[in-house]
């Protein structure tokens, strides 16, 4: 709502559609693309292998992550060389490109990030990593792989 408010504010009239969260979900993975806007959350990774997921052409279409329908052959490069990156330095470096990108292009629009806090006993989990860059809750943190002390 609050949204809405400022908008018509500034004199862009829109109109908020307060719908629940599986109704968000299916017009915004619906082929078509037919909606002008929606609000959604993400929970995101400190590694930004989602700028992949979110915005490379591969992964638009019914039920996939570009749901904004972004389509740029040279992001789709960049993420290409990004994917393939061997050192943390190189991805480092395609990652703040492909983020110089999305914010000349503005695909998505972030109203803002929550950091997460996660707390575990250091005595009874054992991570078969270091210096892992998502924590527990993140994909490449290999979850699966952390294992409680006997």
């Amino acid at each position: 709502i609050f949204i809405e408010k400022w908008a018509n504010e500034l004199g862009i009239p829109i109109k908020a559609n307060l719908v629940d969260f599986n109704y968000i979900v299916q017009k915004v993975w619906d082929e078509n693309f037919n909606y002008d806007m929606y609000m959604l959350g993400w929970g995101l990774t400190l590694y930004p292998d989602y700028l992949v997921d979110f915005f490379h052409s591969k992964r638009m279409g019914p039920g996939d992550f570009n749901t904004p329908g972004y389509n740029n052959p040279e992001f789709d490069k960049v993420a290409d060389e990004f994917l393939a990156a061997t050192s943390i330095e190189e991805a480092r470096k395609l990652a703040f490109k492909l983020q110089e990108m999305l914010a000349e292009d503005l695909p998505y629009l972030v109203l803002f990030s929550s950091p997460i806090h996660e707390a575990y006993r250091a005595d009874q989990i054992v991570f078969p990593y270091e210096e892992t860059l998502d924590g527990l809750q993140g994909v490449n943190a290999l979850p699966a792989a952390v294992k409680t002390v006997e």
